[in-house]
């Protein structure tokens, strides 16, 4: 039972990884040129995620109107950090 878990945790998160890497790409590859469908689905599975950070990023006194947004960066690393978390209560148990 946590051989299974722990799978099904690991591949959650290699395709939100995934997912917030296409949409790193696609801000630096689609300039505006949204792709119908694709860029919407990315944007929706990925806001949930970036917006409250990038809010917090905003918020704070770091905020300097940098050209590149770390949010992505940020948020996987704190993906990172709970997957790994989660996987140790997993085997703990």
């Amino acid at each position: 039972m946590q051989v299974l878990l722990s799978n099904a945790l690991n591949i959650f998160f290699q395709v939100l990884y995934i997912i917030i890497f296409i949409r790193i790409i696609l801000s630096w590859v689609s300039m505006g040129r949204e792709i119908p469908g694709v860029s919407e689905a990315i944007y929706g599975l990925t806001d949930p995620f970036l917006v409250p950070v990038r809010k917090m990023i905003q918020a704070s006194p770091i905020n300097g109107g940098y050209m590149f947004d770390f949010t992505a960066i940020i948020v996987l690393f704190i993906l990172n950090i709970l997957n790994t978390a989660l996987q140790g209560l997993i085997w703990l148990f």
